[in-house]
């Protein structure tokens, strides 16, 4: 579901729906299994990873603890609201810590550029979470940001910026309200929407799983969909 590169390595981390945290080397070839679970609970399924580019600490989030992904649609319909979680693995020692539960759906998550919080999507609560790591707030968190629609993945920018991918709540708007999501935000580390970029053209009014920015083009990718819409930035 969730994929993460770490520059200095050259490896590639995969928060996998079925097989856990897991990493490909920098010459390819065939996934390690880091992770499978914590404390002896297995996992439901993961959704996000992101690599920390200062210290190579990987955060990943699970989903649900208790529907697997092909599940989905059973999860997005279901009073499991609560059951996300964020973690944090430590290439170095090989230890995964749990920092934060109770999440609604935790879908994406993004280290600041500095290391001192990270973010994590609640999928079915419309908002981001913030995670504080160091100062006097650190190992509590406090919502980052409120959103019209569903966010899923989030990825940081070369200018320490976010895009989040955001969709609609309960479907396709019904007529004739014209559709404004799914949309790209792109958001600073203080909360605040720099830029809304519309996604209907190329998907409709169907979900939208990832915005990423690179070299002056925006990708847009969805779970459903076998293609990517390019833009630009």
């Amino acid at each position: 579901m969730g994929l993460s590169f770490n520059y200095k390595t050259k490896e590639l981390y995969i928060a996998d729906a079925y097989y856990g945290l897991v990493k490909v080397p920098y010459d390819g070839g065939a996934a390690t299994q880091l992770v499978s679970n914590v404390l002896g609970n297995p996992f439901g399924f993961l959704a996000g990873a992101d690599v920390d580019p200062n210290t190579g600490i990987v955060y990943f989030t699970e989903a649900s603890y208790y529907h697997k992904i092909r599940d989905l649609r059973n999860l997005l319909n279901s009073r499991d609201i609560f059951s996300g979680s964020l973690f944090r693995y430590n290439p170095t020692t090989k230890v995964t810590t749990l920092l934060l539960r109770n999440l609604a759906m935790a879908t994406g998550v993004a280290v600041s550029s500095n290391g001192s919080f990270v973010l994590v999507s609640e999928y079915k609560a419309n908002r981001i979470r913030r995670f504080w790591l160091t100062g006097p707030n650190a190992y509590t968190s406090d919502i980052f940001l409120w959103l019209p629609g569903r966010p899923d993945n989030i990825k940081r920018t070369s200018k320490n910026e976010f895009w989040v991918a955001v969709n609609y709540p309960f479907g396709s708007p019904p007529p004739p309200v014209p559709p404004v999501l799914p949309l790209g935000l792109r958001i600073n580390e203080q909360g605040l929407i720099l830029e809304a970029v519309p996604l209907v053209e190329g998907f409709g009014t169907g979900s939208v799983s990832e915005v990423h920015e690179a070299e002056g083009k925006l990708y847009a990718t969805s779970l459903r969909d076998s293609y990517v819409n390019i833009l630009t930035a």
